[in-house]
């Protein structure tokens, strides 16, 4: 067993600007050993700040705890399906290798807490400003 007392957590990270448009804080809740399989950080995005496409080996869940935010898949947009709008208390999961991006609206910041689980996160395109815009 390994208890990770506060004085001992993580702190916040410098954003990770290569995977990202927008401004984007993230604080790591879970960084104990490389072996274990699933990372967990909270993720502020200011308004319209956004992750690129990407997807997880094993899936990943997102705890919305403020503000507003979307969400879209690969497939909805190919069908011209809008993002989906998630707001504090929602929860989504987001099956293994499954392509999305998720964010902030326009309008407002949100925060979550991204449980990404089977090893390295696969970063892909940016969701540009046309995509974003034409997400809602």
């Amino acid at each position: 067993m390994t208890i990770v007392r506060r004085e001992d957590a993580p702190r916040a990270v410098p954003e990770e600007r290569e995977h990202f448009t927008g401004r984007v804080g993230m604080t790591p809740l879970v960084s104990i050993d490389e072996k274990i399989l699933v990372r967990v950080v909270t993720v502020s995005f200011e308004p319209r700040a956004r992750t690129h496409w990407h997807t997880h080996p094993a899936g990943q869940v997102l705890h919305v705890v403020k503000g507003t935010g979307w969400v879209q898949t690969w497939e909805e947009k190919e069908n011209g399906k809008k993002a989906k709008v998630i707001c504090p208390e929602d929860v989504v999961y987001i099956p293994p290798d499954e392509k999305h991006w998720h964010g902030a609206s326009p309008g407002e910041g949100m925060d979550h807490i991204a449980h990404s689980m089977g090893g390295a996160t696969e970063w892909m395109e940016a969701v540009s400003e046309e995509d974003y815009t034409n997400a809602s």
